[in-house]
């Protein structure tokens, strides 16, 4: 008997022959099936790997403007309670006034910034999901590959009389194989939840920025109303007569 090692990337295949028997143009085709099942799992699990490391990236740049966000919020509440505290006010101090107009004119610096993160983040979104949609074909096509080489295989073990493989050995080849196609599927499964995890918090983001923005209006129409606080008859006279 001899022995073929062949050290492939995904894991060495080890396969025993039979030399006084010839080697059969089925063994030939099955090796090299068996040999692009190996190369296709080496690619899928590699742009797993690939494609989830991106994402974690994404899940990154996604949090830090979640955090902003939150900043953002929590000075627009201010903000916007102090414009209130003003418009409730039978006479408010002409220097309180300019200092929410002054706030209220940064905010406006501060939430042109972070529409800039959003608009970045969401074309970043888009680019993610061109990246991760095509890996639903190749889970399928890997699927076919490998139905493929089954009826191939079953084909091959009823003409074993004439083969010169030792099926015996090619079970437990195979059985390391089935092996390393599970840690395949974890990696999937590992990056479909990793997907999911930073497209939920995505969406969350999107739909807490959209609801902002209307609370964002409200708190302008505040400030306009500041605004008019600090406007003197003075000012009203001199406004009409130019």
């Amino acid at each position: 008997m001899a022995n073929k090692r062949i050290e492939h990337p995904l894991r060495t295949i080890e396969l025993t022959y039979d030399e006084l028997t010839p080697f059969h143009p089925f063994e030939e085709e099955m090796l090299d099936r068996y040999t692009t099942l190996h190369n296709f799992v080496k690619d899928l699990c590699e742009e797993y790997n690939s494609i989830q490391r991106k994402y974690e990236e994404h899940d990154v740049h996604v949090r830090r403007v979640i955090l902003r966000y939150r900043a953002i919020k929590t000075r627009m509440h201010h903000l916007n309670g102090t414009a209130k505290s003003l418009i409730n006010r039978m006479i408010p101090e002409k220097s309180d006034i300019d200092k929410v107009i002054a706030e209220g004119k940064e905010f406006k610096v501060l939430i042109a910034a972070f529409n800039d993160d959003v608009e970045h983040l969401a074309e970043e979104s888009s680019e993610m999901q061109k990246i991760f949609t095509p890996l639903d074909s190749k889970d399928e096509q890997l699927a076919e590959i490998f139905k493929e080489y089954r009826a191939f295989r079953g084909e091959l073990a009823g003409n074993q009389a004439n083969c010169s493989l030792d099926f015996e050995q090619y079970d437990n080849d195979e059985q390391a194989f089935l092996s390393a196609l599970n840690d395949m599927s974890a990696l999937q499964t590992k990056f479909i939840d990793t997907c999911n995890t930073v497209i939920d918090r995505y969406n969350f983001l999107v739909a807490e920025v959209e609801k902002t923005m209307e609370d964002w209006n409200k708190c302008n129409g505040m400030l306009e109303m500041v605004k008019l606080l600090g406007v003197t008859p003075h000012d009203i006279t001199r406004i009409c007569l130019n």
